[in-house]
């Protein structure tokens, strides 16, 4: 067995199987250990985007984020928290 054919098995074992559990139990690992913060926070999330107060643009944040420009200036706005630094 060549080098490339051991990199090859490997690459084919763990690119199928073992990072299917491995991401399945990352996920479960950090939903429990954020304490399901996925559907804690949903509430918060609509109300926040189908609040009627307008900002001094005259928009509201619905409007803002179902805009041309959307996902990206929702990003800007509301994903401020989860940034790193």
């Amino acid at each position: 067995m060549t080098f490339a054919e051991i990199l090859t098995r490997f690459d084919d074992i763990l690119y199928t199987w073992c990072l299917i559990y491995m991401l399945a139990g990352a996920g479960i690992f950090f939903t429990i250990r954020t304490r399901f913060v996925q559907l804690r926070l949903l509430g918060d999330c609509f109300k926040c985007m189908f609040e009627k107060k307008s900002s001094d643009k005259g928009i509201s944040s619905f409007q803002d984020c179902s805009s041309f420009h959307g996902p990206a200036r929702c990003k800007e706005q509301y994903g401020r928290g989860l940034e790193p630094g």
